[in-house]
């Protein structure tokens, strides 16, 4: 008798295996990051094409195999329309999938973990007005936050001293803020009073309410330099 199993995953990624076959990326509550082969999958008469596409919500069966685990049976939860009919969006998702592909390691579990990635792909889905750079980077300081790498916003990484409005700068190597007093510590970068207050946010908001944050250029622009700094540097 075969060994089944059932899970709620969503779709990262596919792709082909073997002649008629394709290798599929899940991500769940229960596995983290795992593949399963799609047999059949690349023939035009296939029922799996339609339920195998990258950001869908799938309930799947999973069949242990000897070399490789097979999808006994898929169904289709949700396939997040909206996104998938808007350009901006569909990048943006297409993005936090490579970066969950690349950031979660197989097999890797963490519920939190898989919780951002769903509410993050139903509040793109959702809200018609969005700003997706904003969106994007607070996105990925979370996830950050989650693997273990979050930015330290309330002491000084250097002498532990309470941060205080003014005069303040971020080191990216260290992972943190820096108070003026430290001012010599080498790869030193000057942050503003607004930028700090965009970190501490990016902790806290849950991730469905980001469509309510609205900031000037500059702000938005100087967070994002932050925040990509900070990915370049803690990718692996």
């Amino acid at each position: 008798m075969e060994d089944l199993s059932n899970v709620k995953a969503i779709v990262l990624s596919r792709q082909d295996f073997r002649e008629n076959d394709v290798l599929v990326y899940f991500f769940s509550r229960e596995k983290g990051v795992f593949s399963l082969v799609a047999r059949g999958a690349k023939k035009k008469t296939s029922k799996l094409v339609g339920h195998i596409e990258p950001l869908n919500l799938v309930d799947l069966m999973i069949i242990k195999g000897r070399h490789y685990d097979l999808i006994g049976s898929v169904r289709n939860i949700d396939v997040f329309f909206v996104i998938k009919k808007n350009y901006e969006k569909l990048d943006i998702s297409f993005r936090i999938l490579k970066d969950f592909k690349r950031l979660i390691r197989e097999g890797e579990i963490e519920n939190e973990i898989f919780q951002l990635l769903n509410d993050s792909l139903e509040s793109l889905n959702q809200n018609i007005n969005i700003d997706l750079d904003i969106f994007y980077n607070i996105f990925l300081l979370k996830l950050f936050k989650l693997i273990g790498f979050s930015i330290e916003t309330n002491t000084c990484i250097s002498c532990s001293r309470k941060i205080i409005p003014n005069n303040n700068y971020i080191n990216i190597n260290l992972g943190g803020l820096v108070c003026s007093s430290c001012v010599n510590l080498k790869n030193n970068l000057t942050i503003s009073n607004d930028c700090i207050k965009m970190l501490k946010l990016a902790k806290t908001i849950d991730i469905k309410d980001v469509s309510k944050v609205n900031i000037g250029l500059k702000l938005k622009k100087d967070f994002s330099t932050i925040v990509s700094s900070f990915k370049n540097y803690y990718s692996y």
